[in-house]
C-alpha cells in the first residue's frame, strides 16, 4: 500500500528500518524496565560496566572497517575485485577482533580494579568476543544496504531485540543472575553473524576471510586507520562520562547515570534514512556530483531536525513521567541527567561525518575527534567538581554541540555549499516557536493532572499526547513533502 502511494526509493527502504526500529525500541524499553525493576542498582551497575567494556572494545577493534566495507564494495564495479576487497576487510577484522578478545582477558584484573567491582570477574568470559561479533554485524549491515536488502536488517534487529528481552526476563524470573543476560547475548551474536553470512552468500557472494587480496591490505588500512582513531575517540566521547562516574563514584551511581544517559529512539526515523543514504551519498561525492549531494543532504538535514525535535522536545516537558515509565522510582535522582541527554539527542540530528567520510577526509575526522576527546576529558573532570553527578552530562552536551557545528560547516564546504544553503535557519526558528507553544499547552495539562492526583502514566499520555497532536498537525504537510522529495532518489 505504501509503495502504491509513494512509489519506490530510499525513503521507502528506510520505512522498513524505521518500523523495525520502532518495534525494537519498544522491546528495548520493556527490557530496560525489567532490568531496572527486577535487579538492584549494584546488579544493573555490573551489567552497565560489562556493556561499557564491550562498547569501548568494539570501537577500538573496528578500525574504520565498516566504512572500509562500504567504500571498497561500492567503489568498484568488477565483481571479482569486490569480493576480494570484502574478503580482505573481513580478514583484517578477524585478526584484530581475536587480538582484542585476548587483551580483554589479559586486562581483566586491571578492569576489575578500576571499576572496583569484584562481580565483574564472572563477566569477561562472555564479553571478550562480543566486540568482534558486533563489528561483523555492522560490516554486513553496510553490505546489505548496498545490495538493497534493508528489510533483512529490519528482521535481524527485531529478532535480536526479542532475544535480548527473553534473556532479561529469564534472568530476572528464573536464574536471578545478571550474567545470564551476557550468556544469551553472546549466543544471539553468534547466530546473527551466521544468519547474515548465509543470506549474503546466497544473494551476492560468500565471504571468505582466507581468500584475500594482499595487495589491498595497505590501501584499506591507509583509508581505515585514521578513521579508526575517529571512531574510537567518538566512542570514548560518548562513554567518557561513564568512565568518569565510575572513577569518582560507585557502581550504584553508575547504574543511575547509565539509565538516565541512555540514548532514546527520538531519531529512529532519521537514523534509518541515514543508513540507507550512506552508500548513495558516497557515490555522489566520489563522482563529484555536488549538486545532487547538496540537495539530498539538505533534505535529509531538514527532515532530521524536524522529526527528531518534534518527538524529543515533548519528552523534555514530560521528563519525570517518562522516566518513571521507562525505569523505576529509584532512578529519579538522575532526572536532570535524563533531561540533558534528551537535549544531546536533539543535537545529534545530523550524520555530520557522512560527507567527510565519503570524500576520504578520514585524517581530518581523526583530528576533530582527538580535539573533542581532549576537551571532553577536561570538561568532565571540571564539571563533575562543579556540578556533581550531572556535570559529565553537561560536558557531553557542550562538546557535542560544538563538534556538530564544526562538522556541519566542513561538510557544507566539501560539497561546495554554505551552511545557510543546507540548513534553513528561518524554518528551524519557526519549528522552535511551534514546539514552545505546544509545550506550554502540555504543561497546563500536566498541572491539571497533578491537581487531580492522576497516575503518572495517565498524566504522560494526556500531556505528551496533547503536545504530539498540536506539533504533528502543524508539521504534517512539511514532513510528508520532505519524505516524498527524498524518496525520489533512487539507489542505483
Amino acid at each position: 500500500m505504501i509503495k502504491k502511494i509513494l512509489g519506490k526509493g530510499i525513503a521507502i527502504d528506510s520505512i522498513w528500518l524505521t518500523v523495525a526500529k520502532l518495534m525494537t525500541s519498544l522491546i528495548s524499553i520493556v527490557t530496560s524496565k525489567v532490568l531496572a525493576v527486577e535487579f538492584s542498582l549494584t546488579d544493573y551497575g555490573t551489567y552497565s560496566q560489562g556493556l561499557l567494556i564491550v562498547t569501548t572494545a568494539t570501537s577500538l577493534s573496528i578500525l574504520g572497517l565498516t566504512d572500509g566495507a562500504n567504500l571498497f564494495f561500492n567503489g568498484y564495479k568488477d565483481e571479482e575485485q569486490r569480493q576480494k576487497n570484502v574478503n580482505t576487510v573481513f580478514c583484517i577484522q578477524t585478526v584484530v577482533g581475536t587480538l582484542c578478545a585476548g587483551i580483554i582477558a589479559i586486562s581483566s584484573g586491571v578492569l576489575t580494579y578500576y571499576f572496583n567491582n569484584p562481580a565483574l570477574t564472572g563477566v569477561y568470559a562472555y564479553i571478550m568476543f562480543m566486540p568482534m561479533l558486533t563489528n561483523f554485524v555492522c560490516m554486513y549491515q553496510v553490505l546489505f544496504v548496498s545490495i538493497g536488502k534493508a528489510k533483512s536488517i529490519a528482521v535481524r534487529n527485531l529478532f535480536v531485540s526479542t532475544i535480548k528481552l527473553a534473556a532479561v526476563v529469564f534472568a530476572a524470573l528464573v536464574t536471578k543472575d545478571i550474567i545470564t543476560v551476557f550468556i544469551i547475548t553472546l549466543i544471539s551474536d553468534i547466530a546473527q553473524v551466521l544468519y547474515f553470512s548465509i543470506i549474503f552468500g546466497k544473494s551476492t557472494f560468500w565471504i571468505n576471510p582466507f581468500k584475500i587480496d594482499k595487495s589491498k591490505i595497505k590501501e584499506i588500512l591507509i583509508f581505515c586507520l585514521p578513521l579508526s582513531v575517529s571512531i574510537l575517540t567518538n566512542s570514548l566521547n560518548r562513554d567518557i562520562d561513564k568512565y568518569a562516574i565510575s572513577f569518582f563514584t560507585d557502581t550504584e551511581s553508575l547504574a543511575i547515570y547509565t539509565n538516565a544517559a541512555k540514548v532514546l529512539p527520538f531519531d529512529m526515523i532519521t537514523t534509518s534514512f541515514a543508513t540507507v543514504m550512506v552508500p548513495i551519498i558516497t557515490k555522489f561525492v566520489v563522482n563529484n556530483q555536488y549538486e545532487k549531494s547538496q540537495n539530498l543532504y539538505k533534505q535529509y538535514l531538514n527532515f532530521s531536525y524536524t522529526t527528531t525535535w518534534m518527538i524529543a522536545f515533548g519528552a523534555v516537558v514530560c521528563s519525570k513521567e517518562l522516566m518513571l515509565i521507562l525505569y523505576d522510582e529509584k532512578y529519579l535522582t538522575g532526572l536532570g541527567i535524563f533531561i540533558v541527554y534528551i537535549l544531546v539527542d536533539m543535537i545529534r540530528f545530523a550524520n555530520v561525518s557522512l560527507i567527510l567520510t565519503a570524500k576520504r577526509k578520514t585524517k581530518e575526522l581523526m583530528v576533530y575527534s582527538i580535539v573533542t576527546l581532549a576537551l571532553n576529558f577536561v570538561l568532565n573532570i571540571i564539571f563533575f567538581k562543579l556540578f556533581g553527578l550531572i556535570g559529565p552530562a553537561i560536558a557531553t552536551l557542550v562538546v557535542t554541540f560544538g563538534m556538530n557545528c564544526v562538522m556541519l560547516l566542513r561538510g557544507s564546504q566539501i560539497i561546495h555549499s554554505k551552511i545557510t544553503q543546507i540548513i534553513d535557519f528561518k524554518d528551524m526558528l519557526k519549528l522552535i516557536v511551534q514546539m514552545l507553544v505546544a509545550a506550554a499547552v502540555a504543561i497546563v495539562i500536566k498541572h491539571f493532572c497533578s491537581s487531580a492526583e492522576l497516575n503518572y502514566i495517565i498524566t504522560f499520555v494526556l500531556s505528551y499526547g496533547t503536545y504530539a497532536v498540536i506539533i504533528g498537525l502543524l508539521n504534517f504537510k512539511k514532513v510528508l513533502r520532505l519524505f516524498k522529495e527524498i524518496n525520489k532518489v533512487k539507489a542505483e
